[in-house]
């Protein structure tokens, strides 16, 4: 039996008055995602398909359904152009019991399994895009991670099968990511959660971003032979080491300004996740790319802190940049001193190799090491 259409009854449950709580919520989406599940079972073609997880889209995000339906015949046509949207509150209560539920691991194997590899050849580029790449592309990085990298280790029946399940992951994988600037997403929702919640690593939320990191670092090692160079760990690496910068350099600004949180809580998460992720981008014998990123970014930031009137530069114009906050303790959150030691090395070399002035390297050294240094000799 085909996926009924989103009704009245359905745009109320939304509601989180209406709904009974974050319980409900999380019950009423695997019910949707139950009846894509069995629509796509029984689906006699791709209009089927697209119908089937169409009405779960719709419950999350904004879908152009016009176009959509332009791309079908009738009656799935009628069908589409006829289900309810709801507001935006409506959607992020929904949006929030999907992702954060066990509807989106469930709705993940049936888009990445029996869809992929029957039916996504055969349903239009345009509605690939608008509904089934956006359960990825739209959803929360951290979730969206977890359900994409594992999938790489997956065996399907053929050879055929295999290849046509891992480009579709990979492709995913860079549309989240890479494209849309993921990996950034990630440190932004870091930030978002420290705010709202005490900012504490417990040791659940420091387990969780471990994983999170060493999911990410093993994208380039689970990837096929021959799959996109996007891929490779040159320039997946170069790209994630970016993103992870220069997003974690804005957050200490964010965290400067607002006075309401601890900076040093509200950075906590972020912090972790980028020593995570840098250290084991070292260890995966990637730290030339990894300092070849914070040389000319750290260089960058050594001329904010300095007024153009200015030669020379003084610990106190670097302190007093809300940024620096952050360089201080990029050393600190590695917390692998077989990676610091790396790090070192290479830093080092490249800074002899970009034939820079001693005083220039100097900054930039001391930028990096000074702070873990004091500590050092503190204790």
């Amino acid at each position: 039996m085909p996926s009924k259409p989103s009704s009245a009854m359905a745009v109320a449950a939304a509601s989180p008055a209406g709904g009974g709580g974050v319980a409900r919520l999380e019950a009423l989406a695997m019910d949707k995602v139950a009846e894509a599940a069995d629509a796509v079972a029984i689906a006699s073609s791709a209009g089927e398909v697209v119908r089937a997880i169409h009405a779960v889209a719709v419950l999350l995000f904004p879908v152009d359904s016009a176009t959509v339906a332009g791309t079908l015949d009738e009656p799935i046509k009628s069908q589409i152009i006829s289900v309810l949207s709801l507001s935006h509150d409506e959607r992020e209560s929904w949006r929030r019991a999907f992702y954060h539920g066990p509807a989106f691991p469930t709705m993940s194997k049936i888009l990445l399994g029996n869809i992929a590899l029957k039916w996504l050849r055969q349903i239009h580029n345009t509605v690939r895009k608008e509904v089934y790449d956006s359960f990825f592309v739209r959803g929360p990085p951290t979730e969206v991670i977890q359900a994409l990298v594992p999938a790489l280790s997956q065996n399907e029946n053929s050879k055929e099968d295999h290849n046509i399940f891992c480009l579709n992951i990979e492709r995913l994988l860079i549309l989240c990511l890479l494209e849309n600037k993921g990996v950034g997403q990630i440190v932004a929702e870091f930030m978002f959660l420290n705010k709202h919640n005490d900012g504490v690593l417990n040791p659940d939320r420091t387990t969780f971003i471990s994983r999170l990191a060493q999911l990410l670092a093993s994208v380039p090692d689970k990837a096929r032979m021959g799959a996109s160079s996007a891929l490779t760990a040159s320039s997946f690496f170069k790209s994630v080491v970016s993103q992870l910068l220069v997003r974690a350099e804005e957050a200490a600004i964010e965290s400067s300004a607002n006075k309401e949180f601890n900076e040093q809580d509200a950075l906590s998460s972020v912090l972790l996740f980028v020593g995570e992720v840098l250290s084991r981008v070292s260890r995966r014998g990637s730290t030339g790319i990894l300092v070849a990123e914070l040389i000319p970014m750290i260089r960058n930031h050594l001329q904010r802190c300095v007024a153009p009137d200015c030669k020379t530069i003084i610990p106190d114009m670097i302190k007093h940049v809300p940024q620096s906050r952050f360089w201080f303790t990029v050393i600190e959150a590695l917390r692998d001193q077989h990676s610091i030691e790396r790090l070192t090395e290479e830093m080092l070399r490249q800074l002899a190799s970009h034939h820079l002035n001693d005083e220039e390297a100097y900054w930039i050294l001391w930028t990096l090491f000074n702070q873990s240094i004091m500590h050092i000799a503190v204790m």
